[in-house]
Protein backbone atom coordinates (compact mmCIF):
# COMPACT_ATOMS: atom_id res chain seq x y z
CA UNK A 1 0.00 0.00 0.00
CA UNK A 2 1.40 2.97 -1.21
CA UNK A 3 1.30 6.81 -0.50
CA UNK A 4 -1.35 7.47 -2.84
CA UNK A 5 -3.55 4.81 -1.65
CA UNK A 6 -3.00 5.66 2.39
CA UNK A 7 -4.16 9.61 1.61
CA UNK A 8 -7.06 8.44 -0.62
CA UNK A 9 -8.32 5.80 1.90
CA UNK A 10 -7.74 9.27 4.71
CA UNK A 11 -10.20 11.14 2.10
CA UNK A 12 -12.77 8.36 2.06
CA UNK A 13 -12.44 8.27 5.91
CA UNK A 14 -12.92 12.22 6.52
CA UNK A 15 -16.16 12.50 4.07
CA UNK A 16 -17.40 9.20 6.27
CA UNK A 17 -16.65 11.41 9.57
CA UNK A 18 -18.34 14.66 7.92
CA UNK A 19 -21.13 12.88 7.06
CA UNK A 20 -21.63 10.47 10.48
CA UNK A 21 -21.25 13.79 12.54
CA UNK A 22 -23.59 15.89 10.30
CA UNK A 23 -26.63 13.23 10.43
CA UNK A 24 -25.48 11.70 13.98
CA UNK A 25 -28.32 12.96 15.74
CA UNK A 26 -31.84 11.23 14.97
CA UNK A 27 -33.94 14.51 16.07
CA UNK A 28 -32.47 16.26 12.73
CA UNK A 29 -34.47 14.27 10.94
CA UNK A 30 -36.67 17.09 11.07
CA UNK A 31 -34.37 19.42 9.86
CA UNK A 32 -33.23 18.43 6.51
CA UNK A 33 -35.56 16.52 3.61
CA UNK A 34 -34.40 12.93 2.61
CA UNK A 35 -34.67 12.07 -0.57
CA UNK A 36 -34.17 8.23 -0.81
CA UNK A 37 -34.92 5.84 1.84
CA UNK A 38 -33.47 2.72 3.07
CA UNK A 39 -35.35 -0.97 2.47
CA UNK A 40 -36.75 -0.69 5.70
CA UNK A 41 -38.02 2.60 5.59
CA UNK A 42 -35.12 4.27 7.33
CA UNK A 43 -34.20 8.10 5.73
CA UNK A 44 -30.97 7.17 3.92
CA UNK A 45 -28.34 9.68 5.58
CA UNK A 46 -29.45 8.13 8.92
CA UNK A 47 -28.93 4.41 7.69
CA UNK A 48 -25.14 5.53 5.99
CA UNK A 49 -24.27 6.82 9.57
CA UNK A 50 -23.74 2.95 10.03
CA UNK A 51 -20.66 3.24 7.19
CA UNK A 52 -19.47 6.38 8.19
CA UNK A 53 -19.09 4.86 11.68
CA UNK A 54 -15.61 2.94 10.26
CA UNK A 55 -14.24 6.43 9.98
CA UNK A 56 -11.94 6.59 13.20
CA UNK A 57 -10.54 2.80 12.88
CA UNK A 58 -9.49 3.65 9.09
CA UNK A 59 -7.22 6.72 10.38
CA UNK A 60 -6.10 4.54 13.46
CA UNK A 61 -5.54 1.49 11.40
CA UNK A 62 -3.89 3.49 8.48
CA UNK A 63 -1.60 5.26 11.37
CA UNK A 64 -0.70 1.88 12.67
CA UNK A 65 0.68 0.68 9.30
CA UNK A 66 2.36 4.19 8.55
CA UNK A 67 4.29 4.09 11.68
CA UNK A 68 5.21 0.51 10.83
CA UNK A 69 5.95 1.22 7.66
CA UNK A 70 8.72 3.92 8.39
CA UNK A 71 10.25 1.84 11.49
CA UNK A 72 11.14 -1.06 8.50
CA UNK A 73 12.89 1.21 6.34
CA UNK A 74 14.95 3.48 8.67
CA UNK A 75 14.44 2.56 12.63
CA UNK A 76 13.96 5.68 13.66
CA UNK A 77 10.71 7.62 13.78
CA UNK A 78 11.26 10.69 15.57
CA UNK A 79 7.50 10.35 16.85
CA UNK A 80 8.28 13.25 19.51
CA UNK A 81 8.42 15.39 16.58
CA UNK A 82 5.53 13.58 15.26
CA UNK A 83 2.75 14.23 18.27
CA UNK A 84 4.17 17.81 18.95
CA UNK A 85 3.52 18.61 15.03
CA UNK A 86 -0.24 17.14 15.90
CA UNK A 87 -0.64 19.21 19.21
CA UNK A 88 0.51 22.35 18.16
CA UNK A 89 -1.57 21.88 15.00
CA UNK A 90 -4.40 21.27 17.01
CA UNK A 91 -3.87 24.29 19.74
CA UNK A 92 -3.76 26.96 16.81
CA UNK A 93 -7.23 25.33 15.76
CA UNK A 94 -8.52 25.94 19.04
CA UNK A 95 -6.50 29.57 18.89
CA UNK A 96 -8.52 30.65 15.85
CA UNK A 97 -12.10 28.62 16.47
CA UNK A 98 -12.69 28.84 20.24
CA UNK A 99 -12.99 32.66 20.42
CA UNK A 100 -15.20 32.61 17.25
CA UNK A 101 -17.41 29.92 18.58
CA UNK A 102 -17.59 32.22 21.87
CA UNK A 103 -19.76 34.45 19.53
CA UNK A 104 -22.25 31.89 17.67
CA UNK A 105 -22.11 29.40 21.24
CA UNK A 106 -21.56 31.22 23.83
CA UNK A 107 -23.75 28.83 25.82
CA UNK A 108 -21.21 26.22 25.45
CA UNK A 109 -17.72 27.92 24.80
CA UNK A 110 -15.58 28.67 26.60
CA UNK A 111 -17.48 27.77 29.55
CA UNK A 112 -15.51 28.24 32.71
CA UNK A 113 -11.70 27.94 33.75
CA UNK A 114 -11.77 24.64 33.85
CA UNK A 115 -13.47 23.29 30.96
CA UNK A 116 -11.48 25.60 28.98
CA UNK A 117 -8.42 23.81 30.01
CA UNK A 118 -9.32 20.59 30.02
CA UNK A 119 -10.73 20.88 26.24
CA UNK A 120 -7.07 22.53 25.31
CA UNK A 121 -5.94 19.42 27.22
CA UNK A 122 -7.58 17.27 24.77
CA UNK A 123 -9.38 15.63 27.61
CA UNK A 124 -12.95 17.26 27.36
CA UNK A 125 -14.93 16.82 24.27
CA UNK A 126 -17.50 19.71 25.53
CA UNK A 127 -16.14 21.92 22.42
CA UNK A 128 -16.20 19.63 19.98
CA UNK A 129 -16.67 16.03 20.30
CA UNK A 130 -15.02 14.95 17.33
CA UNK A 131 -11.72 15.07 19.26
CA UNK A 132 -12.37 12.43 21.77
CA UNK A 133 -9.97 10.06 19.59
CA UNK A 134 -6.61 13.12 19.65
CA UNK A 135 -5.27 12.39 22.87
CA UNK A 136 -5.14 8.51 22.78
CA UNK A 137 -3.92 8.74 19.08
CA UNK A 138 -1.35 10.63 20.46
CA UNK A 139 -0.06 8.32 23.64
CA UNK A 140 -0.49 5.64 20.82
CA UNK A 141 1.83 7.24 18.55
CA UNK A 142 4.53 7.69 21.54
CA UNK A 143 4.49 4.49 22.41
CA UNK A 144 4.95 2.82 18.71
CA UNK A 145 7.84 2.19 18.75
CA UNK A 146 8.66 -0.81 21.11
CA UNK A 147 4.73 -2.35 19.80
CA UNK A 148 6.32 -2.26 16.53
CA UNK A 149 9.26 -3.44 17.29
CA UNK A 150 8.23 -6.45 19.32
CA UNK A 151 5.07 -7.49 16.46
CA UNK A 152 7.54 -6.81 13.61
CA UNK A 153 10.49 -8.78 14.92
CA UNK A 154 8.44 -11.37 17.39
CA UNK A 155 7.05 -14.96 16.94
CA UNK A 156 3.50 -15.87 15.32
CA UNK A 157 2.44 -16.52 19.15
CA UNK A 158 3.63 -13.12 20.23
CA UNK A 159 1.56 -10.94 17.15
CA UNK A 160 -1.09 -13.54 17.82
CA UNK A 161 -0.73 -12.41 21.48
CA UNK A 162 -0.75 -9.23 20.38
CA UNK A 163 -3.99 -8.92 18.43
CA UNK A 164 -5.47 -10.93 21.32
CA UNK A 165 -4.62 -8.70 24.15
CA UNK A 166 -5.60 -5.58 21.73
CA UNK A 167 -9.28 -7.37 21.10
CA UNK A 168 -9.62 -8.15 25.02
CA UNK A 169 -9.05 -4.30 25.43
CA UNK A 170 -11.34 -3.29 22.88
CA UNK A 171 -14.04 -5.56 24.99
CA UNK A 172 -13.49 -3.60 28.11
CA UNK A 173 -12.92 0.08 26.96
CA UNK A 174 -16.18 -0.52 25.00
CA UNK A 175 -18.34 -2.09 28.00
CA UNK A 176 -16.56 0.05 30.45
CA UNK A 177 -16.76 3.30 28.88
CA UNK A 178 -20.81 3.39 29.57
CA UNK A 179 -19.70 3.20 33.02
CA UNK A 180 -21.54 6.27 35.16
CA UNK A 181 -18.86 8.49 37.20
CA UNK A 182 -19.18 11.23 39.59
CA UNK A 183 -17.69 13.69 36.29
CA UNK A 184 -15.12 16.30 36.57
CA UNK A 185 -11.50 14.89 35.59
CA UNK A 186 -11.52 11.90 37.08
CA UNK A 187 -14.52 10.58 34.90
CA UNK A 188 -12.73 12.02 31.79
CA UNK A 189 -9.47 10.03 32.60
CA UNK A 190 -11.59 7.12 32.62
CA UNK A 191 -13.25 7.96 29.43
CA UNK A 192 -9.44 8.63 27.84
CA UNK A 193 -8.40 5.26 29.05
CA UNK A 194 -11.28 3.41 27.63
CA UNK A 195 -11.50 5.44 24.26
CA UNK A 196 -7.51 4.18 24.21
CA UNK A 197 -8.61 0.61 24.82
CA UNK A 198 -10.43 0.76 22.04
CA UNK A 199 -8.51 2.83 19.85
CA UNK A 200 -5.45 -0.24 20.12
CA UNK A 201 -7.06 -3.16 18.02
CA UNK A 202 -7.10 -1.29 14.61
CA UNK A 203 -3.42 0.21 15.57
CA UNK A 204 -1.84 -3.29 16.28
CA UNK A 205 -4.02 -4.65 12.97
CA UNK A 206 -2.07 -1.76 11.03
CA UNK A 207 1.49 -2.81 12.23
CA UNK A 208 -0.07 -6.60 11.27
CA UNK A 209 -0.54 -5.73 7.99
CA UNK A 210 2.73 -4.57 7.29
CA UNK A 211 4.39 -8.10 8.79
CA UNK A 212 2.81 -10.11 6.42
CA UNK A 213 1.93 -7.43 3.34
CA UNK A 214 -1.67 -8.17 3.35
CA UNK A 215 -2.47 -5.32 1.04
CA UNK A 216 0.22 -6.88 -1.59
CA UNK A 217 -1.17 -10.41 -1.26
CA UNK A 218 -4.44 -9.33 -1.80
CA UNK A 219 -4.16 -7.17 -4.61
CA UNK A 220 -2.52 -9.62 -6.07
CA UNK A 221 -5.44 -11.93 -6.01
CA UNK A 222 -8.15 -10.05 -5.96
CA UNK A 223 -9.14 -8.26 -9.77
CA UNK A 224 -10.81 -4.34 -9.65
CA UNK A 225 -14.29 -6.00 -10.86
CA UNK A 226 -14.15 -8.79 -7.94
CA UNK A 227 -12.84 -5.94 -5.75
CA UNK A 228 -16.00 -3.31 -6.65
CA UNK A 229 -18.88 -6.31 -6.03
CA UNK A 230 -16.98 -7.45 -3.02
CA UNK A 231 -16.98 -3.65 -1.82
CA UNK A 232 -20.70 -3.58 -3.03
CA UNK A 233 -21.23 -6.60 -0.66
CA UNK A 234 -18.98 -5.42 2.58
CA UNK A 235 -20.91 -1.71 2.05
CA UNK A 236 -24.66 -4.04 1.84
CA UNK A 237 -24.23 -5.96 4.93
CA UNK A 238 -23.09 -3.08 6.88
CA UNK A 239 -25.54 -0.94 6.32
CA UNK A 240 -27.83 -4.10 7.63
CA UNK A 241 -25.75 -4.63 10.55
CA UNK A 242 -24.92 -1.46 12.31
CA UNK A 243 -22.83 0.71 13.75
CA UNK A 244 -21.59 -0.60 16.90
CA UNK A 245 -17.68 -0.25 17.00
CA UNK A 246 -17.29 -3.93 18.40
CA UNK A 247 -18.41 -4.64 14.85
CA UNK A 248 -15.78 -2.35 13.09
CA UNK A 249 -12.26 -4.33 12.91
CA UNK A 250 -13.01 -6.78 10.36
CA UNK A 251 -15.17 -4.72 8.36
CA UNK A 252 -12.35 -1.32 8.31
CA UNK A 253 -10.12 -4.32 7.26
CA UNK A 254 -12.01 -5.65 3.99
CA UNK A 255 -12.91 -2.27 3.45
CA UNK A 256 -9.23 -1.10 3.11
CA UNK A 257 -8.27 -4.19 1.65
CA UNK A 258 -11.00 -4.27 -1.40
CA UNK A 259 -10.18 -0.19 -2.08
CA UNK A 260 -6.85 -0.43 -2.31
CA UNK A 261 -7.97 -3.45 -5.04
CA UNK A 262 -10.33 -1.53 -6.79
CA UNK A 263 -7.34 0.78 -8.43
CA UNK A 264 -9.26 3.98 -7.78
CA UNK A 265 -7.96 6.56 -10.15
CA UNK A 266 -8.39 9.70 -12.04
CA UNK A 267 -10.63 13.01 -10.66
CA UNK A 268 -11.95 10.41 -8.18
CA UNK A 269 -8.68 9.35 -7.09
CA UNK A 270 -6.93 12.70 -6.92
CA UNK A 271 -10.18 14.54 -5.58
CA UNK A 272 -9.75 11.80 -2.50
CA UNK A 273 -6.07 12.49 -2.23
CA UNK A 274 -6.83 15.95 -2.27
CA UNK A 275 -9.01 15.51 1.00
CA UNK A 276 -6.27 12.65 2.36
CA UNK A 277 -3.96 15.90 2.62
CA UNK A 278 -6.33 17.79 4.36
CA UNK A 279 -7.78 15.20 6.49
CA UNK A 280 -6.56 16.25 9.82
CA UNK A 281 -7.37 20.28 9.95
CA UNK A 282 -10.74 19.16 8.05
CA UNK A 283 -11.09 16.50 11.32
CA UNK A 284 -9.90 19.17 13.95
CA UNK A 285 -12.53 22.37 13.27
CA UNK A 286 -15.70 20.77 11.05
CA UNK A 287 -17.79 20.32 13.95
CA UNK A 288 -17.59 23.61 14.88
CA UNK A 289 -19.34 25.01 11.16
CA UNK A 290 -22.54 22.79 12.12
CA UNK A 291 -22.62 22.68 16.05
CA UNK A 292 -22.38 26.71 15.95
CA UNK A 293 -20.40 29.10 13.41
CA UNK A 294 -23.14 28.39 10.96
CA UNK A 295 -25.44 25.05 11.58
CA UNK A 296 -28.81 26.96 11.64
CA UNK A 297 -27.43 28.13 7.88
CA UNK A 298 -26.60 24.83 6.75
CA UNK A 299 -28.98 22.82 7.46
CA UNK A 300 -31.56 25.38 5.87
CA UNK A 301 -30.49 24.43 2.63
CA UNK A 302 -32.71 21.38 3.55
CA UNK A 303 -31.24 18.33 1.35
CA UNK A 304 -28.65 16.15 2.88
CA UNK A 305 -26.74 16.05 -0.09
CA UNK A 306 -26.52 19.71 -0.59
CA UNK A 307 -25.68 20.02 3.42
CA UNK A 308 -22.96 17.45 3.25
CA UNK A 309 -21.31 19.26 -0.24
CA UNK A 310 -21.32 22.61 1.38
CA UNK A 311 -19.87 21.21 4.54
CA UNK A 312 -17.25 19.44 2.76
CA UNK A 313 -16.67 22.80 0.93
CA UNK A 314 -16.19 24.80 3.49
CA UNK A 315 -13.69 22.29 5.47
CA UNK A 316 -11.58 21.46 2.86
CA UNK A 317 -11.02 25.63 2.16
CA UNK A 318 -10.43 26.28 5.73
CA UNK A 319 -8.13 23.55 6.07
CA UNK A 320 -5.92 24.26 3.42
CA UNK A 321 -6.08 28.13 4.83
CA UNK A 322 -4.89 26.50 7.96
CA UNK A 323 -2.33 23.69 6.61
CA UNK A 324 -0.67 26.82 4.75
CA UNK A 325 -0.51 29.07 8.48
CA UNK A 326 0.77 25.75 10.19
CA UNK A 327 2.66 24.67 7.42
CA UNK A 328 6.09 27.11 8.84
CA UNK A 329 6.11 25.99 12.71
CA UNK A 330 5.57 21.91 11.17
CA UNK A 331 8.66 22.80 9.36
CA UNK A 332 10.39 24.01 12.38
CA UNK A 333 9.03 21.03 14.69
CA UNK A 334 10.55 18.60 12.33
CA UNK A 335 14.04 20.05 11.56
Amino acid sequence: MNKVDTQMLKGVAILMMLWIHLFSNGMLAYEYTPLLHFWNGAPLPEVLRKVGSMCVSIFVFLGGYGLAVTWTRCHTMHNARRTLSLVFNFWLVCLLFIPLSAFTNPQVVPGDFCTLLTSVAGLNMAYNGAWWFLLPYVVLTLVSRPLISTIMNGGKAVVVGSVVVSLLCLLAGYFCSGIALCGGVVEMLVCFACNLMQLLLMFVLGIVAVRYDWAGWFRKRVKPLYACLGMTLLLVLKLSIGASGLLNPPFVVLFILLFISMNVHGAVGRMLVLLGDYSTNMWLFHYFFFSGVCGAWLFSLRYPLLIFLMLTVLSLLTSIIITRLYNPVRKFIRR
